[in-house]
């Protein structure tokens, strides 16, 4: 392909928006993808560009890559990076490094095909699955079963020759807390027979029979079954030429900064929505609401008994408290008072823990907040 080919093509963040996918990268290699109420929350570290570009390309062509952290920045230091941290998986391929092995580490990733465990192994040399904890855990009990003879077994509802990755929530077994490393004996017993890959944190269990999980790699889209329809036009794409910045003095900078989070706060004040609430999680609207820390406004109304965070988290925790944006717009306003700072400086304390409520249920669209 020649370099005039080359920049005809559409950036990846580019395709989303023409097909209505709001991209919200929460930095870290954790980032949602939201269409018409769906969608999917995502947590893979280093692998979340790979991710997002196996996902793009298994539906349409033409489209640019997403660079590692979805960023140009620093792109040469990034060379060799997957190899880096995933030192097991590296060692498979001798003599490779730099670009070509996170090339070959890139194309593992893709792979989706079945491959347990092997036979006889016990349960801590299964323990090799990656943890995606932004994953909905399906309650245990739901995968409980009694059998003709009244045993109870586990049923995972899954096709075992298709590549399948799940969460489990296990927090109706009293043997388990938050710090229990190996699942209860009815879970045990069905991984070894199964050979499954799995691993446990927070009282969730998690369970896989792909064979990247073998290597403690994050599950693809197809692993995790995951679909948003995708497509290419002929569209106009304008292009715009990128000038020099002009360097300015900070207060200048600061100016600029704070137009831009009044006008994207007030949006979501004045028409409360995820769409919205989505403008303020940007590097840009962060950086100015770290520039707040230390102030009165910053602050305001918190001791350290008392917190205006607290008042807000009680209100909306977990997914059983579920509420609408419109909601959270109020309570911000109950909460914080009639100044903007205020109410600006309080939201973004929370923002990293706001979740969506995904599916097609009664709460479908609605938020609340959860563990970061």
């Amino acid at each position: 392909m020649d370099t005039q080919a080359l920049f005809c093509l559409i950036q990846p963040y580019q395709l989303l928006e023409k097909n209505g996918v709001a991209f919200v990268n929460h930095g870290d290699g954790h980032f949602s993808l939201t269409k018409d109420g769906e969608g999917i929350e995502i947590q893979c570290g280093d692998w979340a560009a790979i991710w997002m570009n196996y996902f793009i390309r298994s539906q349409v062509r033409g489209v640019n890559l997403f660079p590692l952290d979805f960023s140009q920045d620093n792109a040469l230091s990034n060379v060799g990076r997957l190899g880096r941290a995933n030192p097991g998986l590296a060692s498979t391929f001798k003599g490779v490094g730099g670009l070509e092995l996170d090339m070959e580490m890139a194309r593992v990733f893709t792979m989706s095909k079945v491959e347990l465990g092997n036979g006889g192994s016990r349960i801590e040399n299964l323990k090799t699955a990656y943890v995606m904890d932004t994953i909905e855990p399906v309650p245990a009990h739901e995968l409980l079963e009694l059998t003709d003879e009244g045993m109870t077994q586990v049923s995972l509802g899954k096709d075992l020759e298709r590549p399948f990755y799940m969460a489990v929530d296990l927090k109706q077994f009293k043997s388990v807390n938050k710090d229990s490393v190996v699942p209860p004996k009815i879970w045990a017993a069905f991984i070894v027979r199964e050979r499954l890959h799995w691993n446990m944190q927070n009282k969730v269990l998690y369970l896989s029979n792909a064979y990247t999980a073998k290597f403690g790699l994050p599950p693809n889209h197809e692993i995790l079954d995951f679909n948003m329809a995708l497509e290419m036009k002929d569209w106009k794409i304008s292009v715009e030429t990128v000038q020099n910045p002009t360097i300015v003095g900070a207060d200048q900078v600061q100016v600029e900064s704070e137009a831009n989070w009044e006008k994207c706060f007030a949006q979501f004040m004045g028409n409360p929505s995820l769409k919205t609430f989505n403008l303020l999680r940007t590097i840009e609207i962060r950086r100015v609401f770290k520039s707040f820390k230390n102030t009165d406004v910053y602050n305001y109304g918190t001791t350290r008994k008392y917190k205006l965070t607290s008042k807000v988290l009680d209100r909306f925790a977990g997914p059983s408290m579920a509420a609408t944006f419109s909601e959270l717009a109020q309570a911000l306003r109950e909460i914080a008072g009639e100044d903007p700072r205020v109410q600006f400086c309080l939201l973004m304390k929370l923002e990293g823990q706001v979740k969506q409520v995904l599916g097609n249920g009664k709460d479908a669209g609605k938020f609340y907040f959860g563990s970061v």
